[in-house]
């Protein structure tokens, strides 16, 4: 649902074989857009000229989550192929979204299976993403070589880092998921190193209308586990994963962040 859609059609382009709109879409006060669309015989342009204050959908799903908030500022562009998809496009994005908020999440464990825990506060999120070569994003001539060869096309992830009251995460490192061509997204490789903190005040959410406080099985398993121990540097844990995005491998590992900071 969206409160107001504006969409203008460039006439004269459309009528000689390619066809070019701009969008802008209105919610809650804020806009996404103009958004510059112009499709040509072998690709889609696509340019986020602006998002300002703009609210997500309620319940926009990303992966197991189910995240609500505002994004605060935002642009992107993306030059999509139309023959091979998103492993032979290339783009970026750059959003700041605030009071962003994980809903009805669910922890899968070994231990105890499916564990519904509360919302999760996550603040702030500041994110900056590319989709190019490998061999053309220079951080990534720089570091480790990570999933796939110089001209492998990649998602790689400049910057994800959020500060909410339950949690702060960061991505770190040269991650990466690389872009399979011609294989369904899920099946992209992943290589992604991050580092989380969780403050002691989630564990003791409780669930309303109820004395239950399903979050606490989590503090357990992060003490008890010698694994989740020996992955911890300051207040961070850290993680690594490895595999498809459909079935990824993670494994706990000390953080390269140090001090118990973002630095």
């Amino acid at each position: 649902e969206l409160d107001e859609l504006k969409v203008k059609v460039r006439l004269l382009s459309t009528i000689f074989g390619s066809p070019s709109v701009r969008v802008t879409a209105n919610n809650g006060g804020g806009h996404l857009g103009p958004v510059d669309i112009r499709v040509n015989t072998d690709n889609i342009e696509i340019e986020i000229r602006e998002i300002e204050n703009f609210p997500l959908p309620g319940g926009l799903p990303v992966g197991p989550l189910s995240l609500s908030g505002v994004i605060e500022s935002g642009s992107g562009r993306l030059l999509w192929d139309r023959e091979t998809g998103l492993s032979g496009s290339e783009g970026a994005v750059e959003i700041v979204a605030d009071n962003m908020v994980a809903r009805d999440p669910v922890l899968n464990s070994r231990q105890a299976g499916a564990i519904s825990l509360t919302d999760i506060s996550l603040g702030r999120l500041e994110a900056s993403v590319i989709i190019d070569k490998r061999s053309s994003i220079a951080a990534l001539k720089q570091g480790r070589r990570g999933a796939g060869g110089a001209d492998s096309r990649v998602l790689y992830f400049e910057t994800l880092k959020l500060e909410g009251k339950d949690i702060s995460a960061m991505i770190e490192g040269s991650s990466v998921i690389r872009l399979m061509a011609g294989r369904d997204m899920s099946k992209s490789q992943i290589t992604a190193e991050l580092a989380f903190a969780i403050n002691d005040t989630f564990f003791d959410k409780g669930v309303k209308g109820s004395d239950e406080k399903p979050n606490r099985f989590l503090r357990t398993l992060l003490e008890m586990d010698p694994r989740w121990k020996s992955a911890r540097s300051g207040r961070f844990y850290g993680l690594i994963c490895t595999g498809t995005l459909a079935d990824p491998n993670c494994i706990p590992r000390k953080p390269s962040v140090r001090g118990g900071d973002f630095k």
